[in-house]
């Protein structure tokens, strides 16, 4: 595979009617789908989600659980109904936290803006981003993003292994400043299409190798899921059964 997306699936390989898992072994179910990133996704259009981000302290916000995708995709299908293409997520306190499977950045004269890491997850192609922007010269603000300034910024685009650098057209109604895709967010898309695009680095292992510790399973492969999908659809989370 040249360009594609894994979904590599951990889960506790046991009695499954016990809730404790302690002592069981751990197998591995991993799934690829073929991607181009050069194909840009359509004008992203965000609905507001009515359910809130859980905090660090309710859930494990930050690890990428299975059952932490209920809410996103209850958001995500709610979104889909009412007209837009994904859910924009907030935290408790109404300030801006996430798509419901990407990061978020805002553009506001030319700097990006992004929320914190506090109840969502540290995704690679953020941290790509936030490299690129560097590499071009261009500021970076994390911390706290207010939805009215979200709402009053320039651009807006979404970043995650699947949605690439997707440019948001509107926030609800809102069409925000700068037709899409804007200038910033046009110049991260051709600087992460280039060759040697700024990867980061790998962990390295205690052998000084930076190859990933987790082995292919020496389970049947899961079939490819031939379900339609929309264009924002994320890859199936669990074996299917189409």
């Amino acid at each position: 595979m040249v360009d594609g997306y894994l979904r590599i699936l951990a889960f506790a390989d046991a009695d499954c009617t016990r809730l404790d898992r302690s002592g069981a072994p751990t197998a591995f179910s991993i799934l690829g789908w073929h991607t181009d990133h050069r194909v840009a996704l359509p004008l992203l259009r965000l609905g507001i989600a009515a359910i809130r981000q859980p905090t660090t302290d309710a859930e494990v916000a930050r690890a990428k659980l299975t059952g932490g995708y209920v809410l996103a995709a209850i958001s995500h299908a709610r979104a889909r109904s009412s007209g837009f293409d994904d859910a924009l997520k907030l935290h408790v306190d109404g300030t801006v936290c996430e798509a419901t499977g990407a990061n978020l950045f805002a553009v506001q004269d030319g700097r990006l803006l992004t929320p914190a890491l506090r109840d969502s997850i540290d995704g690679t192609m953020r941290r790509m981003v936030v490299a690129m922007a560097e590499s071009l010269r261009l500021e970076t603000t994390i911390g706290p993003l207010p939805l009215d300034r979200l709402q009053a910024a320039d651009e807006a685009f979404l970043t995650g292994t699947h949605f690439g650098i997707s440019a948001v057209r509107a926030i609800e109604d809102r069409t925000l400043a700068a037709p899409a895709p804007g200038p910033v967010t046009t110049r991260l898309r051709a600087r992460h299409s280039r060759p040697g695009s700024m990867h980061p680095t790998a962990p390295r292992r205690k052998d000084g190798s930076s190859r990933s510790p987790i082995g292919l399973s020496n389970r049947p492969a899961q079939p490819r899921c031939a379900a339609p999908r929309s264009p924002t659809s994320m890859p199936c989370c669990t074996p299917c059964r189409c």
